[in-house]
């Protein structure tokens, strides 16, 4: 369902605060003198989806060589997940990172 709401405002700037994230917003103005209204400008779509949320903790798996790593899927808003880094902590105590 489509919801449509109209603010009016006074001068050339306006903040939409307490917005929905995950969610695409549509944004279009038009100005009102004595003489009317002008045409609306053109439709300004707005996407708020956001970072995905924080990892939770991973689970591993140790094996006789090696340690088996899995985890699960965060909140993402519907945007897939394009990819995962991994920070190893090596022995000089630098995180290395694997991609």
């Amino acid at each position: 369902m489509i919801s449509k709401e109209i603010f009016e405002v006074t001068n050339t700037q306006w903040k939409l605060e307490g917005y929905q994230n995950c969610l695409f917003y549509r944004f279009s103005v038009r100005a009102k003198n004595v003489c009317g209204f002008s045409s609306f400008s053109p439709v300004k779509i707005v996407d708020t989806k956001i970072p995905p949320s924080q990892m939770q903790p991973i689970k591993t798996v140790q094996l006789s060589c090696s340690v088996k790593m899995s985890w699960s899927t965060p909140f993402n808003c519907g945007s897939p997940i394009e990819r995962y880094h991994i920070e190893v902590l090596a022995r000089n105590g630098k995180f290395r990172a694997l991609e």
